[in-house]
């Protein structure tokens, strides 16, 4: 199992997730590596098998970690460090990230001001397997079991749904309009400047 590959300038890690069946029976290796890669996120509630790190990268909190210092569901912060665990099967596994939100007004022990950590938390979903290819039919004879992943509560902050961005104000945003069909936007003057309203107006008038 690949966990991590070098990049130019860049240390590139996959982190894995713990499953396992609520019965606490460990899952078989290659059930367990099935799970990480075919089952979608519309299935584990956005609860990713693996997820790329990349020290520096820009990153989303999914949950209400800690809302006195607004470490909240939407907050974005920088990557700063990542800490692994490594089972008797050589696979490391997220345990910590160590993420740069700011505005958080906080002061850990050993951390600089406004260095979060961020701890995985669990998620429930249920593994049904059934006949969705050849390849996998040495799966189809199993029963469905529910699953809780621990799982750190980040994903990759550069692209983001509509539901996702409602509310919030961006410095910079590309826009897909076309995708769908239906765009809905408004522009206000106290977030917008007027220069880019009429860049606005002037390229997707006729839309």
């Amino acid at each position: 199992m690949t966990d991590s590959q070098s990049g130019v300038g860049t240390n590139y890690n996959l982190g894995n997730f713990k499953d396992a069946p609520i019965i606490k029976k460990p899952l078989s290796e290659d059930v367990q590596q099935f799970i990480w890669d075919h089952i979608g996120a519309s299935i584990t509630h956005d609860s990713l098998g693996k997820i790329p790190l990349i020290l520096g990268m820009r990153v989303m909190v999914t949950e209400n970690v800690a809302t006195f210092c607004n470490v909240v569901n939407g907050a974005e912060g920088i990557l700063q460090d990542i800490k692994f665990s490594v089972d008797e099967q050589n696979c490391r596994y997220t345990e910590c990230a160590y993420v740069k939100i700011e505005g958080a007004n906080l002061q850990s022990p050993s951390l600089p001001i406004d260095v979060v950590p961020i701890l995985p938390s669990p998620t429930r979903f249920t593994y049904s397997p059934k006949i969705t290819a050849e390849e996998h039919a040495s799966h189809t004879s199993a029963k469905s079991c529910n699953i809780v992943r621990t799982q750190l509560p980040l994903l990759p902050a550069y692209a983001y749904t509509n539901y996702k961005v409602q509310g919030r104000s961006l410095k910079k945003v590309i826009l897909d309009l076309a995708g769908s069909g239906v765009a809905i936007l408004r522009t206000f003057k106290s977030v917008l400047d007027e220069e880019t309203k009429t860049l606005y107006l002037a390229q997707y008038a006729s839309l």
